[in-house]
């Protein structure tokens, strides 16, 4: 059976100390590996390691048992001050390793004249480089000739999984086809002797995997089997990365059709033998993605492999541009914009452009009072409760890195957080009027579904006043979270707007957004807060528990058993009452109470009423208007402790029992709880010595999860709001996470009739959460149930002004100076700032494509004084 060691990588600052908990069956443990930067302190009888960082840099340390088993955990040390600042960002991205060549694919390139991008490596930075690849070594090992591994993308920062870690298990044989599945086309021809062949077509690949477990007993082969089930089994409709140990340069794509039946080995063993069968709907095997940066026009390309490789050919421009594309020596082209040479006219100049990798280029609000003409709605605080914002770890991102100061902030105040504003712009056209579009790109990533965070934008004015806001933010209890846009300076004006028809406020409108809704299953949280030291000084203290307990349903006249739902409700809550005392111990204001919830909990079971029910009533089965109802209860605990004087106090415990009873009024009859019995002890402690000041106390408090998601619970979204002649038009779609490509996939679309004119010039973000009980400071003075916190980042702005509407006879400026784009030759997509461009694109493109194996010339447009130009592609093999 395998260890495992719990996190599996560590961010260790160099003056902390974390603690590794080991979990799965060992007897004595041993640390291996390179762990000469940190002190590591093996705990066999606590199973755990314990770390401490001495000196920066990044090793992988090794647990082993006697049985051989390992686990592995990647530890980066690093100074403090780093450690705070990629709090909630992932522990290691150092980004691809990769090998600095001299680049000799050019005509004019002298092979024995180093590459202007090759670079030399000091031997400091050869040792960070190392240590680097041990890491991504430890991160992503690689597949044995024994094992395989499913579902990996190092890429997108996903592990897969190793055969290996699924149990005691090892290939013998992969067996591949020479060909994937081939079906002839014919056709029968009159009066002809054969048939007249029409070519083949090639279908899916099926590879055969035998591979053969080894068990000790009935536990493992479960455990075994339930493993390989749970990694390879594929519900959703992606094919998944497959690498043999025995093929480690090739991946294909593919899903598990059959698992054969466990075939035993030998008698009374639980070793057995299986066949997997992998088939892989495009049947070309993928090579490691090769790059080529173009540094001639034009460019040759020699892919690896013999086969097709779909090129993706990326653009960072220098200058405004009207098009862009290319072509290839062997047929075909792409072409992006406008080929006309008559006189450029830029129809969409942009006025404001924020990519979000420095905060200089943002102002903090930090006194609401500044705000003259408009302020956040609500309870909103921005900026004044110790927010901070910082840049991500890939420098593309505005992120929220503390909502609040927790000190200074209690549960259930509405939203907190912190507000940035941007520089001015003008977006006034030359006639006067203003009409501009924008595109805004953000995140709201969410971990923990009960937990309550807002991403929102505001439009300000010329005149410093609030146009309209909008953005995503998360309702109570993990309910939908709901996308949102308002009109006006104030909240009473917004609503007054919404009421109209001119705003939106629901979690979307579109077909997409609907079928990602899913009702999930309600769970229940238990907090607990405490013991905590509080200062009571009370007079007196009443906790008081109800319970009741229900039946509903129907029971025959029979002998059959009926079956209906029992509920049991308990409330629990305690009452305090304090007078205020001087420094005399003197009376110095009134009594005042104040009332705690404990416990607010509802329980249901399906139950045989029949074994409730014992007897008859009146001669008669019980039924559900009455009957039942007398086998209801209510049972009342209430505890009172009085402090008497300052030597004793007094408790008295009560406890009421209550039966359900009715009575007949005006013909209808009614129920009430009759109380049947109760009992009261007193105790008086006159060793007491005096009104407690302080005592530890514990809270439980009970809380639901509805456990609802969307398309907003967690999503990565493009703002598109396109204004002129007084109407917004407003379009929130998915971006892929990974690519940062616009999907297409929209949410929430609209337009609207502005109530007044909209001179944008200046553009607010801000960040929110509601402090929820988890949030709580304990006596440590930290969260009593910490979690992950939602994720909120802007990751880039831009503001166009439309001078006119753009024809598509113009020829106009389509993408500005720093502005990027991309032609995807294998979803045949166009993209400009990540953002969908296809309507660019000209009706002769064809999308030609590389093979392996041949030299292709690639010319691309514009050239170099103009753009950076990338052409990246996977090679593959048939």
């Amino acid at each position: 059976m395998t260890i495992n060691l719990i996190p599996n990588n560590i961010l260790l600052g160099v003056s902390d100390v974390r603690t590794i908990a080991i979990t799965g069956p060992y007897q004595t443990l041993t640390l291996a590996g390179n762990n000469t930067l940190a002190i590591a302190t093996l705990d066999n009888d606590n199973a755990s390691i314990t770390l401490t960082g001495v000196k920066l840099g990044s090793f992988t340390l090794r647990a082993t048992n006697e049985s051989g088993d390992t686990a592995k955990v990647a530890v980066k040390v690093a100074t403090d001050a780093e450690v705070e600042a990629n709090a909630g960002q992932p522990i290691i991205d150092d980004g691809p390793i990769e090998e600095y060549i001299n680049d000799v694919s050019q005509p004019d390139a002298d092979e024995n004249q180093a590459s202007p991008y090759q670079e030399a490596l000091s031997d400091d930075d050869t040792a960070i480089v190392e240590e680097d690849i041990e890491t991504l070594e430890a991160l992503y090992p690689l597949p044995d000739d024994s094992s395989f591994v499913y579902g990996r993308d190092t890429d997108r920062g996903i592990q897969g999984v190793l055969s290996s870690d699924l149990g005691d298990i090892f290939i013998e044989q992969v067996v591949l086809p020479i060909t994937p599945a081939v079906s002839e086309n014919v056709q029968n021809m009159a009066g002809t002797y054969g048939q007249h062949w029409l070519g083949n077509s090639y279908g899916a690949r099926t590879i055969s995997i035998n591979l053969t477990s080894i068990n000790h007993d009935e536990d493992e082969y479960r455990q075994t089997i339930e493993n390989m089930s749970n990694a390879l089994i594929n519900l959703g409709q992606t094919e998944h990365s497959m690498t043999f140990g025995q093929y480690p340069d090739r991946t294909w794509f593919g899903h598990f059709t059959t698992m054969s039946d466990p075939a035993w080995i030998n008698q009374g063993s639980w070793d057995f033998k299986t066949t997997l069968t992998f088939v892989a709907s495009d049947p070309k095997a993928y090579l490691d993605t090769e790059q080529v940066e173009v540094v001639a026009n034009p460019t040759i390309v020699t892919p690896s492999g013999n086969a097709e490789s779909y090129p993706i050919v990326s653009y960072v421009f220098k200058d405004d541009v009207k098009q862009f594309g290319y072509s290839s020596s062997q047929g075909g082209e792409v072409a992006v914009g406008f080929s006309d040479e008559q006189p450029v006219s830029d129809l969409r100049p942009r006025v404001y452009l924020n990519e979000c990798s420095d905060l200089a280029q943002w102002h903090q609000v930090t006194d609401v009072n500044n705000l003259k003409t408009w302020g956040p709605t609500g309870t909103i605080v921005p900026g004044t409760d110790g927010s901070q914002f910082g840049i991500g770890t890939s420098q593309d991102t505005i992120r929220v890195k503390r909502y609040y100061d927790p000190t200074k902030v209690d549960y259930g105040i509405g939203f907190s957080g912190g507000l940035l504003m941007s520089d001015s712009f003008n977006t006034k056209a030359p006639n006067g009027t203003y009409s501009w579009q924008a595109d805004i790109r953000g995140y709201h990533f969410k971990h923990y579904n009960r937990a309550i965070s807002s991403i929102e934008f505001y439009i300000i004015s010329n005149t410093g006043e609030r146009l309209a806001r909008f953005g995503i933010a998360d309702r109570q209890g993990g309910n939908w979270p709901r996308c949102f846009l308002y009109f006006g300076s104030r909240y009473a004006k917004e609503q007054e707007n919404l009421k109209k028809g001119i705003g939106f406020d629901a979690s979307g409108n579109t077909d997409y957004l609907w079928k990602t809704h899913k009702n999930g299953k309600n769970k229940s949280v238990t907090i607990t807060n405490g013991p905590e030291k509080q200062a009571i000084n009370v007079d007196r203290v009443v906790t008081t528990t109800e319970t009741n307990t229900w039946y509903s349903g129907n029971v025959g006249s029979s002998a059959k058993i009926y079956w209906g739902e029992k509920t049991v409700n308990v409330t629990k809550k305690r009452i305090t009452y304090s007078t205020p005392i001087d420094a005399k111990g003197k009376k110095s204001g009134k009594q005042t109470s104040k009332t705690k919830v404990l416990q607010s909990t509802s329980n249901k079971s399906w139950i045989p009423l029949s074994k409730v029910v014992k007897k008859k009533v009146h001669g008669k089965y019980v039924n559900v208007v009455r009957g039942l109802g007398l086998y209801s209860t209510r049972k009342v605990v209430k505890q009172t402790v009085v402090w008497n004087n300052n030597t004793h106090k007094t408790t008295l415990n009560r406890t009421e029992n209550y039966d359900r009873a009715w009575y007949q009024k005006n013909g209808k009859t009614i129920g009430y709880w009759k109380l049947v019995g109760h009992k009261t002890t007193k105790n008086v402690d006159n060793n007491a010595s005096g009104r407690a000041s302080t005592a530890n106390i514990t809270t439980n408090y009970s809380l639901t999860d509805l456990n609802n998601t969307t398309a907003l619970t967690s999503v990565f979204g493009k703002w598109h709001l396109d204004y002129h002649d007084r109407k917004l038009h407003i379009k929130l779609t998915q971006v892929d996470p990974d690519d940062g490509l616009d999907t297409g996939k929209v949410i929430f679309e609209g337009t609207y009739n502005t109530p007044n004119e909209m001179a944008f010039s200046q553009l607010g973000v801000y960040f929110g959460k509601v402090p929820i009980h988890e949030d709580k400071l304990g006596s440590d003075g930290k969260p009593v149930q910490p979690y992950e916190m939602t994720e909120e980042a802007v990751t880039d702005i831009r503001i166009y002004k439309d001078l006119t509407v753009a024809s598509a006879s113009n020829s106009r400026i389509i993408a500005h100076k720093g502005d990027t784009a991309m032609i995807d030759g294998e979803t045949r997509n166009v993209y400009i700032n990540g953002n969908l461009a296809n309507e660019l694109e000209s009706a002769f493109s064809s999308y030609p494509n590389l093979k392996g194996g041949r030299s292709d010339e690639i010319s691309v447009v514009p050239d170099r004084s103009k753009a950076d130009v990338t052409i990246t592609y996977r090679p593959s093999t048939r």
